[in-house]
């Protein structure tokens, strides 16, 4: 997730064949947007690869930039095209685990809460403003269930978001 971070700071811990992550913490370049990331985990460095990894990243105050869009293509491999097709802008709260494939399929999963944001979905001709709720990806698709408003109208956004043919 190649979102560049300052003043980190945690425990490394290296046992047998295991690199454990344990309450690592960091602040997001500011010039990247700014914004903290915690992060816990495990490598199992003899396990077969897509097998290796157990990570829980969360991150937050996290600025929608071309900064969050790289690295949500980095797990996507859509090119930008989500991220594109919502056209967000504001903060959010961003939630990436990494997991072995046979727990997770794809091996990874995204979960992307606005806080207050605005988005632009490219087929929908209106702004929608003061954005909560959660937009979850995962390799299989993207599922939307968010709130927000247009003027004085509410409006309510669900549903599935297929990804590019050639995503994880």
């Amino acid at each position: 997730f190649p979102i560049p971070l300052v003043d980190a700071h945690g425990r490394v811990r290296l046992y047998d064949d295991v690199v454990l992550l344990e309450g690592l913490q960091a602040s997001i370049d500011p010039q990247a947007g700014g914004g903290t990331v915690a992060l816990d985990g495990r490598i199992e460095t003899l396990a077969a690869a897509g097998e290796e990894t157990t990570l829980d990243i969360r991150a937050t105050d996290v600025r929608f930039n071309d900064h969050l869009r790289t690295a949500l293509d980095a797990l996507l491999h859509d090119a930008g095209d989500l991220y594109d097709r919502l056209s967000p802008t504001g903060t959010a709260v961003v939630n990436v685990n990494v997991r072995p494939r046979r727990q997770l399929a794809g091996g990874w999963s995204v979960e992307v809460e606005p806080r207050g944001a605005t988005m632009q979905w490219a087929n929908f001709p209106f702004l929608l403003e003061g954005l909560r709720g959660t937009v979850a990806v995962r390799a299989s698709g993207a599922s939307c269930d968010l709130a927000g408003h247009h003027g004085d109208g509410k409006l309510l956004l669900r549903g599935r978001v297929p990804l590019a043919a050639d995503s994880p």
